[in-house]
Parts: C-alpha cells; sequence; structure tokens
C-alpha cells in the first residue's frame, strides 16, 4: 500500500511486518556512487517530516552516508588529517592526549550528528572539578575547531560548540618562596649536579623547558646577559623530550643576570671543561647541562 504524496515527494508505503511506513530516497555518496536510502515512521506525517529534514539536509550539502560516524571517530580522523601536518610534535601529542584521555571516553561513542549543546556543557561541568583552567580551555578549543570543521565537511549543519561556558575556578594563591625557604632549597641541592639549574631559576624565573634547553651561546658572562632562544618540550606519545623553539614569540627575551648568578655559571662552565676532558668524543655538549650518561 502506498500513500500519495505531493508532486516531487517520493510515495510512503507501508511495511505490515515491521507495522511501519517508510520511503526510499536517493543520494550521492562521497565516492560519487548513487545510493538509497529507507526512511521509516510510524505514520505517513512522520515519513514526511524525515523526508523534509532529508531534503534539507542534502540541499545544505551535508553527507548523507555519515550518519554513523561518531564523535570519537571524527575527532580521531580530524586529528590526523587536518591537525598533524600543521602543529608541532609536542602541540600535536598534547591535542592527541586530551582527545584520547578526556573527550573520547565521555562523549567519543555519541553519533556526531545528535551531540548536543548541552551535553558538551555537562562535560565541562564535570571535568571542571579535575582539569586545571588552562587544559578545559584547550578541551573547550580542540571541540570547536573540530566540529567547526565537521561543518564545513559537511557532516553536520552547525556546531553544537557554541556559547559553552567553562566552570568557573576559584583562584589559588600563589605564594613564592621567602628568602629562608630559598635559602633552605638551595642548602639542600648543594652537590647536586643540576645545583646551577636551580640558582639560575631562582634567579631569573625561567621556565623549565627554558632553563632544560639553554645553551652557552645564548648566555654572555661578560655583560651579564641570558637569552632565552629555545626549550625543551615533553613528547608525551613517543616518551621523549625534543629541544626546539620557545613556547611563544613572545618567550623569546633577554634577561640580565646579577654577580653571584654570574660566579656560579662560571662555575658550572670551569666543571663542564674537567668533565669534556673526561669523556672525551663521548662528551657532545648541547645544553648548558649536557651530562655524559657514563657520568650520571
Amino acid at each position: 500500500m502506498a500513500t500519495r504524496n505531493p508532486a516531487g515527494m517520493p510515495r510512503i508505503h507501508y511495511d505490515a511486518g515491521k507495522a511501519l511506513h517508510y520511503t526510499k530516497v536517493s543520494y550521492t555518496d562521497q565516492a560519487g556512487t548513487q545510493r538509497r536510502k529507507s526512511l521509516y515512521g510510524k505514520n505517513p506525517k512522520e515519513v514526511a517530516a524525515k523526508i523534509k529534514d532529508f531534503t534539507r539536509n542534502k540541499d545544505a550539502g551535508l553527507i548523507m552516508d555519515a550518519d554513523k560516524m561518531s564523535l570519537g571517530q571524527w575527532l580521531t580522523q580530524w586529528l590526523k588529517t587536518y591537525k598533524k601536518p600543521s602543529l608541532e610534535v609536542t602541540s600535536y601529542a598534547a591535542y592527541e592526549h586530551q582527545v584520547n584521555q578526556h573527550i573520547i571516553p565521555e562523549m567519543g561513542a555519541i553519533p556526531l550528528k545528535k551531540l548536543q549543546r548541552i551535553r558538551i556543557q555537562e562535560f565541562f561541568n564535570q571535568k571542571g572539578a579535575d582539569l586545571s583552567p588552562s587544559t578545559l580551555e584547550l578541551i573547550k578549543a580542540i571541540l570547536g575547531n573540530a566540529l567547526r570543521m565537521a561543518v564545513v565537511d559537511g557532516y553536520i549543519v552547525k556546531s553544537p560548540a557554541v556559547a559553552i561556558k567553562l566552570p568557573a575556578v576559584r583562584s589559588k594563591d600563589v605564594k613564592p618562596l621567602d628568602k629562608e625557604e630559598i635559602g633552605k632549597l638551595l642548602e639542600a641541592a648543594k652537590g647536586q649536579r643540576l645545583y646551577s639549574m636551580i640558582y639560575l631559576a631562582i634567579h631569573t624565573g625561567m621556565r623549565k623547558g627554558e632553563l632544560a634547553g639553554l645553551r652557552w651561546q645564548d648566555v654572555d658572562l661578560k655583560k651579564g646577559i641570558v637569552n632565552v632562544r629555545q626549550g625543551v618540550k615533553h613528547d608525551r606519545k613517543n616518551k621523549i623530550y625534543i629541544i626546539g623553539s620557545t613556547k611563544t614569540e613572545t618567550a623569546v627575551r633577554s634577561i640580565p643576570i646579577n654577580t653571584s648568578a654570574i660566579a656560579e655559571l662560571r662555575r658550572h662552565k670551569a666543571r663542564q671543561a674537567q668533565e669534556r676532558l673526561n669523556f672525551g668524543e663521548a662528551y657532545e655538549e648541547t645544553t648548558v647541562w649536557y651530562l655524559p650518561s657514563r657520568a650520571v
């Protein structure tokens, strides 16, 4: 049995076995192949509404055979296709970590076309208790970018990741070490291989990655200046450290150091010179703090 429809609308049939009304619509998949899709409903009116939705989405350029694409599948594809070629290794690793560690376990199984803004907001409300504001901002940026690209690629009509509010986080007072505490720290580190690094950190406020990546060519002991030109980053996926550019362009800077810091760096440089003599060709200096494996 078939139901008559307005001109241009496909006929609606009744499936007695399923006790449902249905119709078949045509579309072209991503490979250019003509395909047919069945739309079911409890009554002709429900099927007609699905026909209108299908036609509207088709005219909007949506990929009609992507109904089963999940958020997790899309994020994995988006990372590989759009982010991996354009990001540094460590930045890509950070994106991949957030996707696999937080987003996919919580929302990865949700079909991309059925993902709703309220579910995303609930996700952030829940994660706010465990994650730092900077991590939440990164995850929000990842979701926003990925879902906007899903719109561009025709998987969804519009992104549900709009007007998402991150949970309020109480600011934590950062209490720097006082003079007495600094003295105790230096006393505890005395005699350690990285004493000079700790000493320089106290006197300059450099980030740990910047300190680890410091080279002698970036240190001017005569003028008392440390030039921050590179840093060490952690590639979580491959579990290695990489020497590369600073985190941001503004991080490239020159920092003046006082006479006590200059004296400590001179002592450290003298120790390194002795190590170079002791280890000969085994010594390959890459940073100020380089230590041959046999000296550990």
